[in-house]
Order: C-alpha cells, then structure tokens, then sequence
C-alpha cells in the first residue's frame, strides 16, 4: 500500500493490508514501527500483525516501546517475547488490545503497579471492559475448597461486582472471559461456552453439541467467537 492513510496518518510504502469482506481494513503488516493513534506500532516482522475494527479504530498493536495507556503500563513486544516466548505470540497473546470506542481491552503490564486499586505484577495481564473496568478471574478458588468464590470480578475504583453462581453465572469455573464489540462478555467454562450481556447469560453447550469443558475462548472484531475443547 502506498499512499493509504489512516487516522489522518499516510501508511509507509511496502505495507501489507488484508480487508474483511465488507472491504473494510482488517489487519496489516507494518515495514517500520509506525505511529499509529498515539501508539508506536512495531513493524518488521509477520508476527507483528497489526489489528483495526471495523469502524476503523485501532484493536491489536504490538509495542516498538513500553507505554503507559490510559494510566495502565503496557510491554512492548520484546518485553512480550521474554515474558510467554514466541509460540504464544505467534497466537496473538501479548498484545495489547482497544475496543472499538478505543479503551484499552488487554495488555500485560511492563512494571509492577497498582490499577485501580488492584496490584498487578510485571507480565501479568490486565483485562478492562469498555468503561474502562477492569476484570479478573478467580478460578483458583475452586481448588481452594471455596466453590462460591469462583467466578469473575468488575473493579470500577471503589466497589467490586462480581459473578458468580450465586449471581446467576451457570458455574463459576471459568477460565477465559475475552469482551464481544456489542459489550457482551464470553467465558470459557467447565460446563461449556457461556455469554453474559445486559444482566442474562446463556450456554451455549446444549445448542452447539459442546461435550466437553471449553479451555480458550476468543472474539474477533466482527464479533465471531472461536473456542477450543
């Protein structure tokens, strides 16, 4: 691509671009680290895919340098490739993700810090919702004997929310919990693949023949759910 711009911003001669079916930039393969919407974007590399939404925001970046994006300390990419190693990048783990308005979704933290509130360790990852939240698993606490306590907790800064089976979650032994575009959150579980949106959830496991626990589970940015089991 020569010439094609943007967020105002013209892309450098000799980059790669795939567009979804709507025609609509997906990804690209950046020559050189490039600026894009304020963050340093690694090039030089077929690892180093960069990722748009449909509406054209930016959604998956790989650092050329440690920044600190909306007050949480993100790895760059080489700080990445020492954290998890290279079969895990190659997957698109340890990147940092936006949502479509923007806010940050998911990175590994560069230092050790306090979000919120909540202390993180360097290399641990950091999920947000669109507002900003963030959102972490408690899964361990089932090996704990405290069954209860499993489930998903929301920090908004001064309050926790969480999920769980006493709040209707179908089973709190989850282990993945990627965001969806229209705000929706997925979980990969025990019991199968569960969606929680506007207060109600769902299991999927009965509908898509799902016999066995789900381990992984991923949104695209056209809102396509791909699992593993």
């Amino acid at each position: 691509a020569a010439g094609a711009v943007l967020s105002g911003r013209p892309l450098p001669k000799g980059t790669e671009v795939v567009f979804d079916g709507g025609g609509r930039m997906r990804n690209c393969l950046l020559p050189e680290n490039t600026m894009i919407e304020g963050h340093l974007c690694l090039g030089k590399g077929t690892n180093w895919s960069t990722g748009f939404h449909p509406n054209g925001q930016l959604r998956l970046a790989w650092l050329a340098r440690d920044e600190e994006i909306q007050g949480v300390p993100c790895l760059s990419a080489g700080g990445v490739l020492r954290a998890i190693g290279k079969a895990l990048v190659g997957r698109n783990q340890g990147g940092v993700f936006f949502h479509e308005n923007g806010n940050l979704s998911s990175a590994l933290v560069s230092r050790d810090c306090v979000v919120q509130g909540r202390a993180f360790k360097r290399g641990e990852l950091i999920r947000l919702d669109r507002d900003g939240h963030p959102w972490f698993l408690t899964n361990a606490a089932g090996f704990k004997g405290k069954p209860e306590e499993c489930g998903a907790y929301e920090w908004n800064g001064t309050d926790f929310r969480f999920l769980g089976e006493a709040a209707g979650m179908p089973t709190g032994r989850v282990t993945a919990m990627p965001p969806a575009p229209d705000g929706a959150l997925w979980f990969a579980a025990d019991i199968g693949l569960m969606r929680y949106a506007d207060g109600k959830w769902e299991n999927y496991r009965e509908p898509l023949g799902i016999t066995a626990r789900v381990f992984d589970v991923a949104v695209g940015p056209d809102g396509a759910v791909w699992f593993c089991h």
